[in-house]
């Protein structure tokens, strides 16, 4: 999670100090949207280990729509661009994620 919280942090660094908007709020939901992207992935898994796979999948890609049209609504971001962003750095999360269950 830390991971992603980076690179979309890292893609809306411009290099200026400014705050866009109340930072109590931007807080809240870049914490809620953070516990729900790491937290309803997972879900399937303590419900039903052996066959978690499909509805995790189904999960993610719904989070992951549900996180590109977030920003494209409240970021201003273009559809196409948000979703692009959102899809290479949920594929980096998994590499790594992967690369790090193997070890």
């Amino acid at each position: 999670m830390g991971l992603t919280r980076g690179v979309a942090a890292a893609f809306e660094d411009d290099g200026a100090i400014r705050s866009r908007e109340d930072p109590t709020r931007r807080g809240l939901l870049a914490g809620g949207a953070a516990f729900l992207a790491a937290g309803l992935p997972a879900v399937p898994f303590g419900v039903a280990p052996g066959a978690a796979f499909t509805p995790a999948f189904l999960l993610l890609a719904a989070v992951l729509a549900a996180v590109a049209g977030l920003r494209t609504r409240y970021a201003g971001a273009d559809a196409v661009e948000a979703a692009v962003r959102v899809v290479l750095v949920g594929v980096g999360a998994a590499a790594v994620g992967a690369g790090l269950g193997g070890l």
